[in-house]
């Protein structure tokens, strides 16, 4: 699944449901702000997800076209080959503040080789371990998210060595063999087998 990065500008990526919990405003907002400073203009910012029309918290359209026009993100709308994406990406970004489970972006960010950015939250820290298998920020810092992106964005060998570390985790603690393990072993703790 491992996959070189592309050779062109760096592109950073938020793949999620658009929700404002997920850190969707913020990740436009550390790009308008990267975007006005002395960086590459040519980087590029792309948001991949639909809208959750049955989710208060869930942007509009409207409110993702306006980010697009205001703060220079390109909202790819719904996708199926998130792989693809991922492969087409140069940092795979989740500066989510939104109570994650495991998210499975980051897994498949890992499995492909990505330089990831995550906000510091449960979930994020099981995939992510600060400086080692991506960058860790904090949860609603615009300028932390924006100088971390700067930083990856301008380094590519700091990228290749935390995406050839995460997809190394992601192999040896998220493999299928792993996860079936690790469920069968909660369900012998919670549900024991009389003998």
């Amino acid at each position: 699944c491992r996959s070189p990065e592309p050779d062109t500008a760096p592109t950073f990526l938020l793949a999620s449901r658009m929700l404002k919990d997920k850190g969707v405003v913020g990740f436009a907002q550390a790009a308008a702000a990267i975007k006005a400073g002395v960086h590459d203009q040519d980087w590029n910012f792309r948001l991949a997800g639909g809208v959750d029309a049955g989710n208060p918290g869930s942007l509009t359209e409207v409110e993702l076209r306006r980010l697009e026009a205001d703060y220079g993100v390109e909202w790819l709308g719904h996708r199926d080959d998130i792989e693809e994406l991922l492969r087409g990406c140069h940092v795979l970004c989740l500066p989510s503040y939104y109570r994650e489970g495991v998210p499975k972006v980051l897994l498949e960010g890992s499995a492909v080789s990505r330089a990831m950015i995550a906000s510091d939250m449960d979930g994020c820290r099981e995939v992510i371990t600060d400086e080692v298998t991506g960058l860790i920020v904090a949860p609603h810092d615009v300028e932390s998210l924006a100088a971390a992106m700067i930083r990856l964005g301008a380094d590519a060998a700091l990228r290749q060595r935390l995406g050839q570390a995460a997809y190394d985790k992601a192999v040896a603690v998220f493999s299928e063999q792993d996860i079936v393990a690790h469920t069968f072993r909660v369900y012998e703790e919670l549900c024991p087998v009389a003998e």
